[in-house]
């Protein structure tokens, strides 16, 4: 059994190798530097004109302001629902049991902080650049 798994991997190392040799000839145009700083130019001055990019800060922040309530709202009902249950776990519990739900509250509790934490950074963020801009 070893014998065939042994053939097998060799044909797969060769397989692999095979596709390395022909994705390395497949080698597209290579540009020049000057090629490469006009195309950076033409790009950072294609941002700058305003209707180039196609964004209106209005709806991109009332998107992200839609985001953020959402996850918010999604984490706020899976703490409140894996807390309830955790607490009626507890509250069933012999004594062997309630020391594993306690063990398992330092989890939660370590989801819970990053979850607000998370979402409290977000927060924090959006309001600077927004006032930056």
């Amino acid at each position: 059994m070893t014998n065939i798994k042994s053939i097998i991997l060799k044909i797969l190392v060769a397989l692999i190798i095979i596709q390395f040799i022909f994705a390395i000839n497949n080698v597209t145009m290579a540009a020049g530097w000057d090629d490469i700083l006009n195309s950076a130019g033409n790009f950072l001055e294609t941002g700058k004109k305003p209707s180039a990019s196609g964004l209106n800060p209005s709806n991109v922040k009332s998107t992200v302001d839609d985001i953020y309530n959402i996850l918010f709202t999604l984490g706020v009902a899976i703490t409140v629902i894996v807390g309830g249950a955790l607490g009626i776990k507890f509250m069933m519990a012999s004594a062997e049991d309630k020391a594993k739900v306690k063990e398992s509250l330092v989890p939660y509790v370590v989801g819970c902080v990053v979850i607000y934490g998370a979402f409290g950074i977000w927060r924090l963020a959006i309001t600077i650049f927004s006032a930056l801009s």
